[in-house]
């Protein structure tokens, strides 16, 4: 919205409170989010479970370097240097893999997400145009 002529300039760009009235509102906007999130909801639960998959690997270098050097360089049981060589190369793979799918699962849930928006907006502009009478 344009200011009104002989309006200051710092009226015209100071911030509007979130409000129930106002659509930035999280209250406001709740449902039209849990309208969206509903059909999209088996997907964004195989996201998480991806995310909690993935970063469970993510610990296993850490931990496998703790076990490297209290048992192996230490304590000498050079036995297990080729599991816990296998656990890292095993958990990079699945890192690797989980990313892969997130981001594709994601990705193109987000793009869909994107084009039913936007046919929603376009369906509200030309209802509201057919009833103004333009065509």
């Amino acid at each position: 919205m344009l200011p009104r002529p002989g309006a200051s300039a710092e009226r015209s760009t100071r911030r509007v409170k979130d409000t129930p009235n106002n659509p930035t509102s999280w209250i406001a906007v709740w449902p039209d989010i849990r309208e969206l999130l509903r059909p999209r909801r088996g997907q964004l639960l195989l996201g998480l479970v991806l995310i909690f998959i993935s970063r469970g690997a993510g610990f296993v270098l850490p931990a496998s370097s703790k076990f490297f050097v209290d048992e192996i360089l230490t304590r000498h049981h050079n036995q297990f240097l080729l599991p816990v060589v296998g656990a890292i190369v095993a958990a990079t793979i699945i890192q690797a893999l989980t990313g892969y799918w997130l981001t594709q699962l994601l990705s193109k849930s987000a793009q869909r997400l994107i084009a039913e928006l936007r046919c929603k907006v376009e369906r509200h502009i030309a209802h509201h145009e057919r009833r103004r009478g333009c065509a």
